[in-house]
């Protein structure tokens, strides 16, 4: 069937505590919390989040973070109450909607400029097919 990888977006987990307005290390510790749960019942995390690390400039010191997927997101949202739980579900939808809409402008551009590409190699073609009449 091919090798495609399915393109997955992401949000930074220092992106998402900013979001729901808590400590990036203590979304981490929520994070380290659900995934011993996960583990414990052979549940797959990287549906919701995969580890990564990040550097900060001026500073060769590496630091943990997740990649969090719409669906950790949505995860997270569900765990969070009241107002900062419908903030943040606000926020989050809002960040992936952008991060969808340049997916759709990228996809659209690239279209847009193979249809110039075949454009250009037809009439290459024509005019070579011209030159040898």
């Amino acid at each position: 069937m091919g090798n495609t990888k399915e393109l997955q977006m992401t949000i930074s987990s220092r992106e998402v505590a900013e979001m729901m307005e808590v400590n990036h290390k203590d979304l981490l510790k929520k994070i380290d919390n659900i995934n011993e749960t996960f583990e414990s019942e052979k549940i797959r995390s990287q549906k919701y989040w995969t580890e990564s690390s990040y550097k900060t400039e001026g500073n060769n010191k590496t630091y943990r973070e997740f990649q969090i997927t719409k669906k950790g997101c949505e995860f997270l949202a569900h765990k969070s109450t009241g107002e900062k739980g419908i903030i943040f579900t606000d926020r989050y939808m809002d960040r992936f909607e952008e991060m969808e809409n340049k997916l759709i402008d990228i996809s659209t551009k690239d279209k847009y400029i193979s249809e110039i590409d075949i454009a250009k190699a037809e009439l290459s073609l024509v005019e070579a097919t011209a030159k040898l009449l």
